[in-house]
This record gives C-alpha cells, sequence and structure tokens, in this order.
C-alpha cells in the first residue's frame, strides 16, 4: 500500500509539474511566433545568439540547488528530523541571494565583450544587458521551488513557473512592439527583458506560498525529536557535492546551443553566406526549430525533478524494491512522451514551420526539424537517467557523458557546417549526435548501478512500433487533407488545416494504440489524477 501510494505521489508530482510546463510551453510557442513577426529571422537571431550565454549562467546559478536541496530536504523529512529539514532551506537562502547579485552584475558588466568576441554578433550586447537582471531573481525562485520540491509539494513550483512564463510572454512582447521601432536589435533587447519581469513574478509567487505556509513551518521547526543540529559550512558542503555535477551536466545543453551561437555564424561565413543570411539561418536553427524540439522537454523535467527526492527518500529508507519501481516507470514516461515528439514532428516538419511561422520561408527550417526532432527521443531519456543517476549519488557520471557527447557536437558541427551540402543542418546532425551518444552512456550506467533488467518488449520495441505507425498516420492525414481542402480555399489556408487534423489523427491514434497494445495498463491510469474517471470513459468507449 505504501509503495503503491508513492509511486501515486511521483506521478501526481510529476503531472502536476507536467501540466504546468504544458501550458509554459504552450505560452513560449505563442510567444515566439508573434516575435519571429515583430523582429524578423535577423532579429531572432540576435535573440538567439544572446539567450545560451544567459541560459548558461542559468544553469550555473540554478539548475544543481533545487535538485540539491530537493534531495537534502527529502532525505531528512525520511529520517523524521523535519526541523533539520526546515534549516536546509534558511542557510541556503542567502547563498543564493549573493549568486544571484555575482551571476547578474557580471553578464552585466561583460555583455559588450562577450557580444563582441565570443558571439561575433555586436547587436546582440543589447538583449545581453536586457536579460542580465533576470539572473538576480532566479537563483533566489529556484531555492524556494527546490525547497517545496523536497516536501513533495509540486504546486507551488508549479504556479511560479506559469507566473514567470505569462510575465515573460507579456512583458516581453509589449517591450518588443514599442522598441522594434528603433531597430530589430532593440527589438530583441524588449523581448529579452520580458525574462526580468517573468523572474520576477515568479518569486512573488513563491514567497506567497511560503507566507502561507510558514505556521506549519513553525510548527516543525518546534519538533526536536530525530532532530540533529548541522552545523551551516557542513549544509554548504554537502549542498555543493550534490548541486556542482548537476550544474555541469545543466550547463551541456546551453553549451550545445552556445556552440551553436558562436560558431554557426562564422562557419557559414566561410562557406560564402553573408552576415545577414547566417543570422538568419542561426534564427531558423536556434529561435525556430530550436523551440519545437524543446517542446516535451519541461514535461520530461517535470518527471526528472519528481523522481529525484522520490529515489532518495527511498533509498534513506532502504526501499529498494519500490525505488526501483519508480526508476522503470520513469524511464518509460520519458519514451512515451519523447516517442511521439519526436516522431511526430519529423513527420510533419515543414508543414508544422508554415503553421507557426508563416512569414518566414519554411523549407530550411522545416529540413532542420527533420533532423533536429530524432534528438528529441534521446534528449527525454537523458533527462531522466541523468536524474536518476543524480537520485542514487551519481551525479558524476551523466556529466561525464554529457561532456563526451559535446566533443562529438564541436566536431560534427564544424566538420558539417563547413561543407556546403550541408550548412547549417551540419549542427542539427552534431546535436543530434551528441544526444544519441549520451543517452546510451545514461543508459548503461543506470543497468549497471541499479542492476535493474527491463522488459525491452513492453518498454521499447512496442512503443517505437506504435510511434512508427503514428508518424505514417499523421503524414497521410496531413496530404489527404491538404488536397481535400484546397479544393474549397487557398492552398496556404488548407496546408494549415491539414497540419492541425494531422497533428489530432496522430494523437488520437497514439492513444488508443498504447492502451490496446498495453503499453498503457489500467494499473498505469489509476495513479493518475481522476484516473478511475479516465478508465470509465475509456471503458465506455470499449478503448480498454
Amino acid at each position: 500500500m505504501e509503495n503503491q501510494t508513492i509511486q501515486g505521489s511521483f506521478i501526481k508530482g510529476a503531472a502536476i509539474l507536467g501540466i504546468a510546463g504544458i501550458i509554459v510551453k504552450v505560452l513560449g510557442a505563442i510567444f515566439k511566433i508573434p516575435l519571429v513577426s515583430i523582429i524578423a529571422s535577423t532579429g531572432m537571431g540576435y535573440y538567439s545568439s544572446a539567450y545560451p550565454i544567459y541560459v548558461m549562467l542559468l544553469a550555473i546559478a540554478t539548475s544543481g540547488f533545487p535538485i540539491a536541496i530537493s534531495k537534502m530536504v527529502a532525505e531528512r523529512r525520511a529520517k523524521g528530523n523535519l526541523k533539520g529539514a526546515n534549516e536546509i532551506f534558511y542557510v541556503i537562502l542567502p547563498l543564493m541571494v549573493v549568486i544571484g547579485i555575482i551571476t547578474s552584475s557580471g553578464l552585466f558588466l561583460s555583455s559588450d565583450f562577450l557580444a563582441r568576441n565570443m558571439l561575433e554578433n555586436p547587436k546582440a550586447v543589447y538583449s545581453l544587458k536586457a536579460l542580465s537582471l533576470a539572473l538576480f531573481f532566479v537563483p533566489i525562485m529556484s531555492a524556494y521551488r527546490g525547497f517545496f520540491q523536497g516536501r513533495n509539494t509540486m504546486f507551488p513550483s508549479a504556479i511560479s513557473q506559469l507566473m514567470e512564463q505569462m510575465g515573460r510572454v507579456i512583458l516581453g512582447l509589449t517591450l518588443a512592439l514599442i522598441m522594434v521601432k528603433k531597430g530589430v536589435e532593440y527589438g530583441a533587447a524588449g523581448a529579452s527583458f520580458g525574462a526580468t519581469g517573468g523572474a520576477f513574478l515568479g518569486l512573488l509567487a513563491m514567497i506567497w506560498f511560503y507566507l502561507r505556509e510558514k505556521k506549519t513551518l513553525n510548527s516543525e521547526s518546534q519538533v526536536e525529536d530525530c532532530y540533529e543540529k548541522e552545523h551551516s559550512v557542513r549544509i554548504v558542503k554537502e549542498l555543493l557535492i550534490i548541486a556542482i555535477p548537476v550544474i555541469i551536466g545543466a550547463l551541456v545543453k546551453p553549451i550545445m546551443d552556445f556552440i551553436d551561437a558562436s560558431m554557426v555564424i562564422g562557419l557559414l561565413m566561410k562557406t560564402g553566406v553573408g552576415e545577414l543570411e547566417a543570422n538568419s539561418m542561426l534564427g531558423q536553427l536556434s529561435g525556430m526549430a530550436t523551440t519545437m524540439v524543446n517542446l516535451p522537454s519541461i514535461m520530461i523535467s517535470a518527471i526528472a525533478m519528481s523522481i529525484v527526492p522520490i529515489i532518495s527518500y527511498e533509498y534513506s529508507r532502504n526501499n529498494i524494491e519500490s525505488a526501483e519501481r519508480n526508476v522503470v516507470l520513469s524511464i518509460r514516461m520519458a519514451l512515451l512522451i519523447g516517442l511521439p515528439t519526436g516522431i511526430g514532428l519529423m513527420s510533419l516538419s515543414e508543414p508544422i514551420m508554415n503553421l507557426l511561422f508563416p512569414k518566414e520561408p519554411s523549407q530550411l527550417a522545416g529540413q532542420i526539424l527533420f533532423i533536429a526532432a530524432l534528438g528529441v527521443v534521446f534528449l527525454s531519456l537523458i533527462q531522466v537517467l541523468t536524474a536518476i543517476l543524480q537520485g542514487v549519488g551519481k551525479a558524476h557520471l551523466p556529466v561525464l557523458n554529457l561532456m563526451i557527447g559535446v566533443v562529438f557536437k564541436v566536431i560534427i558541427t564544424y566538420l558539417l557546417t563547413t561543407n556546403e551540402r550541408f550548412g547549417v543542418k551540419g549542427a542539427a546532425i552534431g546535436t543530434v549526435v551528441a544526444y544519441v551518444i549520451s543517452a546510451f552512456l545514461d543508459f548503461i550506467a543506470v543497468k549497471k548501478f541499479l542492476m535493474l533488467e527491463f522488459d525491452y518488449k513492453k518498454i521499447l520495441v512496442r512503443p517505437i512500433v506504435v510511434t512508427l505507425l503514428m508518424g505514417f498516420i499523421a503524414r497521410i492525414s496531413y496530404k489527404v487533407a491538404s488536397i481535400a481542402f484546397s479544393v474549397a480555399i487557398s492552398v496556404s489556408a488548407a496546408n494549415k488545416f491539414a497540419t492541425m487534423i494531422g497533428i489530432v489523427f496522430a494523437g488520437i491514434f497514439y492513444i488508443v494504440a498504447l492502451i490496446k497494445c498495453k503499453i498503457i495498463e489500467e494499473d498505469d491510469l489509476r495513479n493518475l489524477s481522476k484516473g478511475q474517471k479516465i478508465i470509465s470513459l475509456f471503458k465506455k468507449l470499449k478503448i480498454v
């Protein structure tokens, strides 16, 4: 019964963060679509050049700390040390304020040097300066999120994410519209400043939830049972031991984006492409195609954030069997999300680009997306496998594996991007290869250290077959609908309607096939929120 409760808690936590993440990603896509219309692909090039540096600093300032805090809090709560769990937060919060001040001022003061010498894109300086203030608020916000996640309370983090993204979208688009009149580089800076407004709103949300829980926290802090007094230095040392490998691992994805931002324009210009055209190509790679590739990452991140405190809690109580069951479940969930997203994007790559970015040429962006979409599957696995290894105290392994992937990324990007046959598509190929290598090495590590046995037929073979059929249905549905609609409306409008029909048909087929092929069973559905109602509905429709 306890194991079912823990498994249900994991799924519920992942679902809460996942739903919030989906909304956040939808808002992000909504943000990018009008933004491209406002500042065009050239402006997106400036925006996309600055963002990887911001994300790298963000990873340094925040990525490892929420996971480390959640792990430390969960472990102490598992031992009944409620007062000690709360003291973790009180010690770490001032440290995050200091980190925020350092990273924020550091980016602002070095932005001109970075834009000219590292990005080789001087007009990106305005976007870098606009992003710098966000780096003050985000580390503080991450401390609050990690604390609540360690208490297995995901709702505050979910609301904070929504508030952060809403602020980013509304303020970013408003400022882009106002400032683009001075030039697209200023419009890009206005869009970038939205991140600061969003971070401020997200932090306010977390503070509100914390104050609401203050009475409960004060009561817990009076409980002396199982309490062990810990020196602040020891807490910070433990935090850094857990967080630093996670930070290094989290840096790899931004580093890959930074490689593209710093290498692609220069490499393309060596092949005879002009600066503006090269900047536009980078915009299509990083600002358009990568946006689609990152769609499932927030849902997978939700699984990853939920699994770390759960595994830490289970291992602290020596519930190995329950921990292993949640490990297998998280890998299944990653594949069931990553596979259809990747194959779906490949099947409808150009139509999706045409649907979302109608004012930009979709052919090249579609070709880039077709290649990059394959990486979705492996990126999904990397995120979850990394979280699993972090949860069992092997955080250094995914870091090493990702570093190996980065080496291959640099080599392949250089060799292929300078080849006129591949051009900017070479950068996308390099990223996919890096993800494949890293995911494979992570999987070997998980198998080795957890000594797990997998039902490959259920976890891998059947989902792949179903997903390939789904991709075929998406493409055929799109083709048939496009021909049918083009009789009555313009070709452009017909393609847009056909794309949406292809997505809907593919989605329905995928869900039904998962259940009919017993890839997802009644027990899996029962663990979901409102799971029994979902089962009843599916039985009425004769799906189950």
